[in-house]
């Protein structure tokens, strides 16, 4: 988590774009959802045996979350 909120922070400092730094950070959930789908199993991770529709399913979640906060941001 550390090293998330280095990047963070860092990605601001240099770029000095607080919006589109957190848009792009919030993209994490979808980032996590494809990065199981596809290392997941090299950790002994199962979910990829549950199916695309499970998959499906939170990758539309981990979307829908992604889109949220975009428009939050940009409402601003």
């Amino acid at each position: 988590m550390a090293i998330q909120a280095v990047s963070l922070i860092a990605a601001i400092a240099i770029f000095r774009k607080a919006t589109t730094s957190n848009v792009i950070y919030s993209a994490r959930g979808l980032w996590s959802v494809l990065a199981v789908w596809i290392v997941g199993h090299w950790f002994a991770n199962r979910e990829r045996d549950q199916g695309g529709s499970v998959f499906r399913a939170r990758l539309v979640g981990a979307g829908l979350l992604l889109a949220a906060v975009t428009l939050a941001v940009l409402a601003r």
